[in-house]
């Protein structure tokens, strides 16, 4: 199966059932394909409510070999903070290479909240950082969809 396939196929089971932030609290719980996770919501500086699940393998890897589907877990998995970066040189973005782990290949999901919205079907994009295999991770809090999920259409 090809990496961007493998991805397409675990964004989509994932959330198959259904920074700058001010507050945390509820942390929700879905079932993904793999196991269930447990996210957080957050209420924005800018009143917006939204909630996001961080870290979430969507596939594993052996050194020189294809990506595969993850390992099934049974108990819930904190998905509140970022995955891993894939190894590669430290530089001008990347200072240590010390949060690099080959088991890096992770997806982070941005859910908007909205009461008059609950049930809306919402544009969903699919974000795969660049960078020649030498820069770039979902790790990276720069890559951070809080807002573009919450200010994506008119949520007031």
């Amino acid at each position: 199966m090809s990496h961007s396939l493998l991805i397409s196929l675990a964004i989509l089971s994932i959330f198959s059932l259904a920074s700058s932030s001010v507050f945390a609290s509820v942390q929700p719980i879905v079932n993904t394909a793999y196991g269930p996770v447990r996210g957080e919501t957050l209420v924005l500086n800018t009143n917006k409510t939204l909630v996001r699940y961080l870290g979430i393998p969507f596939a594993k890897v052996n050194r020189f070999e294809a990506p595969a589907s993850p390992k099934p877990w049974i108990t819930t998995r904190e998905a509140t903070s970022f995955g891993k970066s894939c190894p590669q040189t430290a530089g001008i973005i990347i200072k240590t290479t010390e949060d690099a782990d080959e088991q890096c290949l992770t997806v982070n999901v941005f859910v908007p909240q909205n009461k008059t919205k609950q049930n809306a079907l919402l544009p969903v994009m699919v974000w795969i950082y660049g960078g020649g295999f030498s820069v770039g991770s979902s790790a990276y809090r720069t890559y951070n969809g809080e807002y573009l999920a919450t200010e994506g259409e008119s949520w007031s």
